[in-house]
């Protein structure tokens, strides 16, 4: 099922040094309801750069809410605290007490500075060598043990539907007849 799989971010560092536990079996329970599951990190399957025959798992640093360049600065960037206002903002139109959304998503705003911290800047990123690192899914324990069992996160996360994509471009090709094909 994998051929192979790519990483350039040092999560175990990561990891260690901000004391995350990582909790594999709620992004299961994301996964099951139909929600993204690329919070800590992306997850995707994607055409291997160097050899287009093949399909691989890509691992990579996630989205974040805002770009890593502002993040990075900390809340004494302008354009960070305006995002931290308008976070508590939809919280408290959510129903959160100012209070609670100045706690939380301050807790919140400080985890996403340090995932900025620790992705690569996007000039970097520019040179897909850089983020070219094949390796065996079973190699992946070693740089990023927080995930129990890496063959049952990609197979949990690797549901069905996933390999249904274009599926309904198939049914229309389906229903034509042969001779309106080509």
């Amino acid at each position: 099922m994998i051929g192979k799989l790519y990483s350039y971010l040092q999560f175990h560092e990561f990891f260690l040094k901000y004391n995350i536990i990582f909790r594999q079996e709620l992004v299961y329970k994301f996964r099951e309801n139909g929600y993204s599951t690329d919070y800590l990190f992306d997850f995707s399957i994607a055409t291997d750069i160097k050899n287009s025959t093949y399909r691989t798992i890509y691992i990579d640093q996630p989205g974040l809410g805002m770009s890593r360049e502002y993040l990075i600065k900390g809340l004494e960037e302008e354009n960070v605290r305006h995002y931290f206002n308008y976070m508590q903002k939809v919280a408290i139109l959510l129903g959160a007490t100012p209070e609670q959304a100045a706690d939380q998503l301050k807790e919140s705003l400080m985890f996403e500075i340090r995932l900025a911290n620790a992705s690569m800047p996007r000039e970097e990123r520019r040179n897909a060598t850089k983020l070219y690192h094949p390796m065996p899914l079973k190699d992946l324990k070693d740089i990023a043990p927080f995930v129990n069992n890496w063959t049952t996160y990609v197979n949990t996360i690797l549901t069905e539907d996933v390999i249904q994509v274009g599926t309904i471009f198939m049914i229309k090709l389906n229903h034509w007849d042969s001779k309106s094909i080509f």
